[in-house]
């Protein structure tokens, strides 16, 4: 069953999924998601989680794994900038740079359409 948080912040489970409504008092305070996660993880779930052109459904585990992906990509890139260049000898550049060329090109080409839950799963994809 779907789950919202109530106007105290609790978790309130509902037998439907409702468009969010003042009047109903089932919707999502993004401050409280700021205060707790951070903007770029807001931000990032509502990317990630459809396409512009249907509703969004705030869940804690969609922010929750936004969250953690966002920090795996933080110590990914301090880890890269911190290392020795020596660590780098046994990368096959040629491979690397392939695979980041085509991920450019399909992020960009789902950015050019508004598919920017498509441009996230292709940096999914990328990071992992």
């Amino acid at each position: 069953m779907p789950e919202i948080l109530d106007k105290n912040n609790k978790i309130v489970t509902t037998g439907k999924t409702e468009k969010m409504s003042k009047s109903k008092k089932n919707v999502v305070d993004p401050e409280k998601i700021i205060e707790m996660y951070g903007a770029d993880t807001a931000r990032w779930f509502m990317l990630s989680d459809s396409p512009p052109d249907r509703d969004l459904e705030w869940t804690d585990a969609g922010i929750g794994g936004s969250y953690k992906f966002i920090n795996k990509i933080w110590r990914l890139t301090n880890e890269i900038i911190s290392a020795e260049e020596s660590k780098f000898n046994n990368v096959d550049d040629a491979a690397l740079n392939n695979q980041l060329n085509l991920a450019i090109i399909s992020i960009t080409k789902n950015i050019e359409s508004f598919h920017f839950n498509k441009s996230v799963a292709n940096i999914y994809e990328l990071i992992n």
